[in-house]
């Protein structure tokens, strides 16, 4: 068992700060329906990893934020247009794949068209010796405003939830209600 159910890769300030912030609230928050937390085992997906939140008293940055993707068995990924200028999130994401593939990388769409805002290492793969395009199945959260941004990650909780647990997304969202 991992200790952190996901690690958040995102670009300090602005939009970004404040989506990871409510990704973070609202997953731990999280508790699981009755039924899927006896089929799982768990009340809730446990703890995630924010470096605003994990690292305040911490040395060596690099190696701890080595050591917390290593323990982490997700990556969740805001994309905004700045996002992708970040040598540490690329670092993030590359270190991440190598460990556990792709294919439990989350995918957050705060701003801007997909082709802007995600990094060319979530949609770029090299296969029989060629770069192929492929497009990242992304939570899309972006609104008009800050204040709407924050709101859909309320809203669109659940996607990330049904991938992290492995359940239908509208099944978890009407034994929700």
């Amino acid at each position: 068992m991992s200790k952190y159910a996901a690690f958040i890769s995102y670009r300090h300030g602005g939009i970004d700060e404040q989506v990871a912030i409510q990704i973070h609230k609202e997953i731990e928050r999280y508790r699981l329906p009755k039924k899927i937390a006896r089929e799982k085992g768990i009340k809730t997906l446990g703890k995630l990893f924010r470096d605003a939140e994990e690292l305040r008293a911490a040395s060596n940055l690099s190696e701890i934020i080595r050591e917390a993707i290593r323990e982490s068995e997700w990556l969740i990924v805001l994309c905004t247009r700045r996002y992708q200028e970040s040598v540490w999130c690329m670092e993030e994401i590359e270190y991440f794949i190598e460990l556990r593939g792709r294919e439990r990388v989350i995918v957050v769409l705060i701003e801007g068209e997909p082709n802007e805002s995600f990094p060319k290492i979530l949609t770029e793969i090299e296969k029989d010796g060629k770069m192929v395009h492929i497009e990242p199945l992304a939570v899309d959260v972006r609104g008009e405003s800050d204040k709407e941004i924050v709101k859909n990650v309320k809203t669109e909780k659940f996607r990330f939830l049904a991938q992290m647990l492995d359940v239908d997304y509208d099944d978890l969202r009407q034994r929700q209600r």
